[in-house]
């Protein structure tokens, strides 16, 4: 919030008195930080997470309430990704998420038409696929979050799966993040990734071949 000072003069007494008058104005400000600053996913989200910590001191400071203390909660790591993904989706998809609140549905023209958006309850743009009534899948598995692929908290998002699984294979590392996120072009994103993976360069690495010292004269 910011303070402005602004004076005024009251005319009612014969006295001419000045008065200061405080206006209070209050400015909206964004709970998310800045993306392209971080280059791990979890400082990402612990970094929103504290920043939500923060704003909620300040609000229970003016109720005259307790400051929440100590480390931060599963909930407030929870809370922090769905935020986050929130806030891509708005950015990326604006107008599909418009288009299914308006009329259900997304425009013929838009990029993830085929994936049969919709808006869950916690307002995020999940995919809507055959299969709802596998036993065998949790319910973010049946309709993953959407996310863009060429979005930097995507792309740190799934660069933790990369590390977390210890730069196995492609495959492997889709079917963990396809758990939770569908990510459009997910595979060359994940071959972007380990291209400029230093560990996943030096495990492809072959070892360069001597050069052979010239046969005997006996052959």
């Amino acid at each position: 919030s910011e303070l402005q000072m602004g004076s005024c003069v009251d005319n009612s007494n014969t006295e001419l008195r000045s008065k200061h008058i405080i206006f209070l104005t209050r400015k909206v400000c964004s709970e998310i930080p800045n993306i392209n600053r971080f280059s791990k996913y979890f400082r990402l989200k612990r970094a929103t997470a504290w920043v939500r910590r923060y704003v909620q001191n300040l609000l229970r400071k003016i109720k005259n309430m307790d400051p929440i203390k100590g480390e931060l909660s599963v909930e407030e790591e929870a809370w922090a990704e769905v935020h986050l993904c929130l806030h891509v989706q708005g950015r990326t998809f604006g107008d599909e998420i418009w288009d299914i609140q308006q009329h259900g549905c997304v425009n013929i023209n838009s990029t993830i038409k085929t994936l049969n958006p919709f808006v869950g309850s916690d307002g995020l743009l999940r995919v809507s696929g055959r299969i709802e009534n596998a036993p065998c899948l949790s319910s973010e598995a049946k309709k993953p979050i959407i996310l863009p692929s060429k979005h930097p908290f995507t792309r740190l998002l799934v660069e933790s799966y990369h590390l977390k699984f210890c730069h196995i294979n492609i495959s492997t590392v889709m079917s963990e993040v396809r758990l939770r996120f569908w990510v459009p072009s997910l595979r060359r994103l994940l071959n972007s990734i380990q291209s400029r993976c230093q560990i996943c360069r030096i495990r492809r690495t072959k070892p360069r071949q001597p050069q052979m010292a010239p046969l005997p004269i006996d052959r």
